[in-house]
């Protein structure tokens, strides 16, 4: 496996910060034609928008991009933290299968123990196997319904 190393994706000194931002929405991109996988996004942002979205993060208390530790502008995946301590990853379709969301969450686990909650869509049975094998387990079903958002005030 090749040796990776986080970054901080809201680090606008690095390098390579505009290779992490469009690399994320590329992810993103990914994400939005996996049904079984994204649960968070209905339509994909504009690249402005995503920009926006990433580099102001409120909500978040980390946000990585997992790259080569020989070549950093090679990209593989993201973890990210909220303030709720939520915590989710994704890794880029041509590396999935090989043991990266494993070394991922494995390595981000023993450097930052703590309780962490993964909010996973009921047909990604990849991730709750993963999340399962590391100590996770289920603690609520999350109900969806679609229509008006707005409400009333009286």
């Amino acid at each position: 496996m090749i040796p990776l190393e986080f970054r901080d994706a809201q680090d606008k000194e690095d390098p390579n910060h505009g290779r992490h931002l469009r690399f994320l929405y590329d992810l993103l991109r990914e994400r939005l034609d996996q049904a079984s996988v994204n649960i968070t996004h209905v339509k994909m942002p504009s690249y402005e928008d995503h920009v926006l979205f990433v580099e102001g993060q409120s909500g978040y208390e980390a946000h990585f991009v997992i790259v080569n530790e020989g070549d950093p502008t090679q990209m593989f995946a993201t973890l990210y933290v909220t303030d709720r301590c939520e915590i989710g990853i994704t890794v880029a379709r041509s590396h999935q299968d090989k043991g990266y969301g494993r070394w991922i969450l494995e390595t981000f686990l023993s450097e930052f123990p703590g309780t962490y909650y993964a909010n996973i869509n009921p047909e990604n049975f990849k991730s709750q196997k993963l999340f399962g094998s590391l100590g996770f387990k289920p603690l609520q079903y999350t109900y969806k319904l679609e229509g008006k958002t707005d409400v009333a005030a009286d």
